[in-house]
């Protein structure tokens, strides 16, 4: 048995491959009201006259594929796909607007009908491009969705496991959704090379070749409509979502921080007098005689979280699993740096949190935290200091920060808050800046007329630090202030 074969059994075995018309629940009757003529009226007739949303998508792919062969750089078309179906909202409408995605898109274009290797920038919104590749020739090319991919990975991590050897797919950027970032597949996968991973130029070349073998096995009777194991693996995300509790240690990895670069970025420490010292104080002590798994009950650490005397643990903590996160972005959540500080992840809560607590309840009797010990492949240990320059960025940031505060009251976004104290300044600008799509908070800075205030016009009218950060994210704020 080959890869794909083992691959296919282990899809069928895990996927519901034969429910894919009734798990498809993207509908276009909406969208297609939104196409602004862009479709016949017989067109439009056809696709809503689809019993299913799969059919429907299956009859738009064949569509706009027709449309597309005559004028395949049709880029009101193309926009009404990123943007109407593929839900890219961000996504700017008109050509005169949108200036560098048609570069992007006219790029991505001639690199896919010669099939020659993406530029990072190009494969840093795969997601995107790739919807119009899915339509451009849709028997040969798939949507690079990281839902999709998430799903993949995880068969990959089984037929690894058999015995095979399959190179993962890259995320690029990390991802939004909720369960990708709470149990990220490399986090399970525990790949610190990245020659485990395809390169991402040609990942999604890579991607497509397999999407197609496994599809013929997947579906022997529509070989050139790959499109199917695509969608079938978008839309069983929640299943190796679920599968993934205890698959790492026997543990349920719940990192609702992000991961950096395949590698968790081990804290700073507390200093004794912080209140959640006692929890470093107890991994610390763990760490020592290399307990690699800690479980302590939700009692004992509110009980020595009080002797500090500041009050044992808060009520969130009882209500809100993201106050047991792993984020080591998050400067307000200073808790974390007890177990990230010492190489620990808090892996599995039991009966800790319960979102319907109410105020004065009791704490749970039974309620247990575990925390996990990463291996320092995982993790980065490198807690340089910053250097002059990075500290001085931290200090404008800060200012920056305060003066939202200040003019801007209680409108100010709350986003902008983990400016304050943050201990990775750059990671924090790049966080917020890269990516398709503008934050929140730039949103909402943008709609109260306050562009001055943002993070993109801030870096951009600092050159002092250009030299920090990459110029594609310089590239990116300018053009979201105007400036390109």
């Amino acid at each position: 048995m080959g890869p794909i074969e083992t691959l296919a059994k282990i899809a069928r075995n895990t996927l519901p491959v034969d429910e894919l018309v009734n798990i498809y629940t993207w509908k276009i009757e909406n969208l297609i009201g939104r196409s602004s003529g862009l479709f016949a009226t017989e067109e439009q007739n056809l696709l809503l006259s689809a019993d299913t949303a799969f059919e429907q998508n299956r009859l738009l792919k064949y569509t706009v594929e027709r449309q597309l062969a005559t004028k395949p750089l049709h880029y009101p078309l193309l926009f009404w796909i990123i943007r109407e179906w593929g839900g890219i909202r961000a996504f700017k409408t008109s050509e005169k607007e949108n200036a560098q995605n048609v570069v992007k898109i006219n790029e991505f274009y001639v690199r896919i009908s010669t099939l020659k290797p993406l530029s990072s920038g190009l494969f840093r919104v795969i997601s995107s491009l790739s919807k119009l590749a899915s339509f451009w020739k849709p028997s040969d090319f798939t949507i690079y969705d990281n839902r999709a991919v998430y799903t993949l990975n995880y068969l990959i991590f089984k037929a690894n496991e058999a015995g095979e050897a399959i190179k993962y797919f890259p995320i690029p950027g990390g991802s939004r959704n909720k369960m990708i970032s709470e149990k990220p597949i490399e986090l399970l996968i525990n790949q610190e090379l990245h020659a485990n991973y395809h390169n991402e130029d040609v990942a999604y070349f890579e991607y497509c070749k397999l999407i197609q073998s496994l599809n013929t096995v997947l579906y022997p009777n529509f070989p050139q409509e790959p499109f199917r194991t695509e969608m079938l693996l978008f839309s069983s995300i929640a299943i190796p979502f679920k599968e993934m509790d205890g698959k790492f240690h026997n543990l349920n990895p719940k990192t609702r921080g992000r991961l950096k670069k395949n590698v968790f970025k081990k804290c700073k420490p507390l200093d004794p007098n912080q209140k959640y010292f006692p929890i470093q104080r107890i991994l610390s002590t763990a760490a020592s005689t290399h307990e690699e798994t800690v479980t302590v009950s939700i009692h004992e650490l509110n009980i020595q979280v009080g002797l500090m005397g500041k009050g044992g643990l808060p009520g969130v903590a009882f209500k809100y699993s993201v106050f047991w996160g792993n984020d080591f972005n998050s400067p307000t959540h200073t808790q974390k740096q007890a177990w990230l500080s010492q190489g620990y992840i808090v892996a599995q809560l039991k009966n800790v949190v319960d979102p319907g607590r109410k105020e004065g309840d009791p704490i749970p009797d039974n309620g247990t935290v575990t925390f996990q010990f990463i291996k320092n492949s995982n993790f980065d240990n490198q807690l340089q200091s910053n250097t002059a320059l990075e500290q001085d960025l931290q200090l404008d940031l800060e200012s920056l920060y305060k003066k939202i505060q200040k003019e801007i009251n209680k409108n100010a976004p709350t986003y902008f808050s983990t400016m304050l104290g943050n201990v990775d300044p750059i990671g924090l600008v790049e966080s917020h800046i890269e990516g398709e799509n503008a934050s929140d908070g730039f949103t909402v800075l943008l709609l109260l007329g306050r562009l001055d205030l943002t993070l993109e016009f801030f870096l951009v009218n600092q050159n002092k630090y250009h030299p920090l950060f990459p110029d594609l994210l310089l590239s990116t704020a300018k053009l979201r202030i105007g400036r390109l």
